[in-house]
């Protein structure tokens, strides 16, 4: 199980740490757009709610408090969503929004939303594989891309790439060990 990082959290409460919200938008901006299209709204509608949604977060970021007797931000962030997504469908009622549209919002009161929760770890992940993208050489990283990612056999990744097996599992090794340093902060326990 994932979670948001504590310490992301706490340094987000000064609107001037560009490198903390930068962090957060790249993490959860895909996140709330993948949700509400899994809802039903349009693209567009879909940039709407996320925009509204960062709105919000920026104004409540100031008095901000963690408690963990009161869930988990994850949780909370899914409801702030989804009641934008619910509001705006309702809202949008007369016009033409169908049934399944309305029939794909989850269930507020639910603490646990299987949609909600496989999308954040997809995008956990995308984030810890770019951030491992950027620390890694170009050449590594595409080997990795064709072992991981594109499933290439080692066999046709060492004739493309001129490189040995034991080469390939290396960098495939390495590569996965930088995510997985980037992701250790994003379980749960660390929140």
């Amino acid at each position: 199980m994932w979670s948001t990082r504590y310490s992301l959290l706490e340094r987000m409460k000064d609107p001037r740490d560009q490198v903390a919200w930068q962090e957060f938008y790249d993490l959860y901006r895909p996140l709330i757009h993948r949700y509400c299209r899994q809802c039903g709204l349009a693209v567009t509608d879909a940039e709407e709610i996320v925009a509204v949604c960062l709105h919000d977060l920026v104004n409540q970021f100031a008095r901000f408090r963690y408690e963990a007797s009161k869930g988990k931000f994850k949780s909370w962030l899914r409801k702030l969503v989804y009641h934008k997504v619910f509001h705006l469908l309702r809202d949008r009622r007369t016009e033409l929004v169908s049934p399944s549209q309305m029939a794909r919002t989850p269930d507020v009161a639910q603490e646990q939303d299987p949609a909600w929760e496989k999308i954040w770890q997809s995008e956990v992940l995308n984030y810890c594989v770019q951030q491992a993208k950027m620390q890694v050489s170009e050449e590594d990283y595409r080997v990795f891309q064709l072992a991981v990612i594109d499933g290439w056999p080692v066999s046709k990744i060492v004739e493309v790439c001129r490189l040995t097996p034991d080469q390939v599992y290396r960098i495939k090794y390495n590569v996965l060990q930088v995510i997985r340093a980037h992701a250790r902060p994003y379980f749960e326990d660390e929140q």
